[in-house]
């Protein structure tokens, strides 16, 4: 299957609504059922999706995985883990928790202005060192 890139980034956007989707509906039902079987609920859409995504035919295949692989990633995250520092009661932990993930986002803008490369519309071997064989 070959993407163009507005295919692409539109695949990309499905992902991300499918992660604030996977929040908010997620977030909701662990607050009523409980983070352990909504920990492998999510998990469990998460994987079939990703596996969904690698057999995918065409774009509306491809984006329908995406969206689910994004929901079920953001049924993980944020419900899930500040789920868990937010039953520990401690504001401070809280707080720590926003902090740290504020700072792996800088770490993560910080490295891409760093060693970021120009990869848009380029192939794999056009950005990166091809792969030579020895022998």
């Amino acid at each position: 299957m070959s993407l163009s890139d507005p295919q692409i980034a539109a695949a990309a956007t499905i992902y991300l609504a499918g992660a604030v989707a996977g929040a908010l509906l997620f977030g909701h039902l662990t607050d009523r059922h409980g983070r352990k079987k909504l920990f492998l609920i999510t998990l469990a859409t998460y994987s079939l999706a990703t596996v969904g995504t690698a057999f995918s035919v065409n774009l509306v295949t491809f984006a329908v995985c995406r969206f689910f692989t994004g929901l079920g990633i953001g049924g993980v995250g944020a419900p899930i883990l500040f789920g868990v520092l937010i039953a520990s009661g401690s504001r401070t932990h809280v707080a720590y928790g926003y902090l740290l993930g504020a700072g792996l986002m800088l770490c993560g803008a910080l490295c891409e202005k760093l060693i970021g490369v120009e990869a848009a519309g380029k192939s794999l071997e056009a950005v990166s060192r091809p792969l030579q064989s020895e022998g």
